[in-house]
């Protein structure tokens, strides 16, 4: 059972409206950025960024995993938000509640679904590379993408900043149906936080050594604290509610 509310949860998710939208913007401004790239390194703009460090291939190709990797940053909690918060509308908690007595479980696999939705959209990034690849297999060094430019750290880290994106998200589409508050929340999220988070640790980083005694490792602490506080707050207050909602 818990397997076929994964695959509910990731067929949701492909079939949003959202996702076909943003996927559709989010490929339109790869493609002209990518030209831009390509235009600049045409007229020579490469030569005074990296003085001859890395070719021009490699430049395009990393800016591409760039760009690709903003993307997916915008487009994973964007279709993520609005699922969830349609969540009501097809009457899902009716029909699949239900049949599914434990909350716990259920957020579980919606989790699970959004877990392997993220894999997916970023695998995506590998027919890119190798498109670029095919175009300067000449010039480029497939080899040079797993030393110079790092595509599996790249990979990775884009998942997991990816997913994190997508919890916050889900656990703020959790408390309303209105995909329009849940947007707006979550970007107001992602600005006090990061601009929370920068002046933290360079507070941390500028007092070092003058008046305070400060660990070298604290910051990276507060930087994880940082973003762990949220997510147990945001899962306390939803199971609370769902505890208050019980009892009615």
């Amino acid at each position: 059972m818990f397997g076929n509310l994964v695959q509910i949860e990731v067929i949701r998710l492909l079939r949003c409206k959202a996702l076909k939208i943003s996927a559709a913007i989010g490929a339109f401004m790869i493609v002209f950025m990518m030209t831009i790239i390509d235009y600049a390194v045409y007229l020579g703009g490469l030569f005074f960024i990296n003085n001859g460090d890395m070719s021009a291939p490699m430049f395009e190709t990393s800016s591409f995993v760039v760009f690709y990797s903003m993307m997916t940053s915008l487009i994973a909690p964007v279709t993520v938000i609005y699922t969830t918060c349609g969540y009501q509308k097809a009457r899902l908690a009716v029909n699949i509640e239900c049949a599914i007595r434990s909350r716990l479980k259920l957020c579980l696999s919606e989790l699970t679904g959004i877990a392997l939705f993220v894999l997916l959209l970023n695998l995506f990034v590998i027919p890119g590379v190798g498109f670029l690849c095919l175009s300067y297999h000449n010039e480029m060094n497939p080899i040079d993408l797993l030393t110079d430019l790092n595509l599996v750290y790249l990979f990775l880290s884009s998942s997991l900043s990816n997913l994190y994106g997508c919890l916050i998200a889900y656990l703020i589409s959790k408390f309303t149906s209105n995909s329009v508050v849940a947007m707006a929340v979550s970007v107001l999220y992602s600005v006090f936080s990061y601009v929370g988070i920068i002046l933290v640790a360079g507070f941390v980083e500028g007092n070092k050594g003058i008046n305070l005694i400060i660990p070298n490792n604290l910051s990276e602490l507060l930087f994880y604290v940082a973003f762990s506080i949220p997510v147990v707050v945001l899962t306390i207050a939803l199971a609370v509610r769902y505890k208050k909602a019980d009892r009615i």
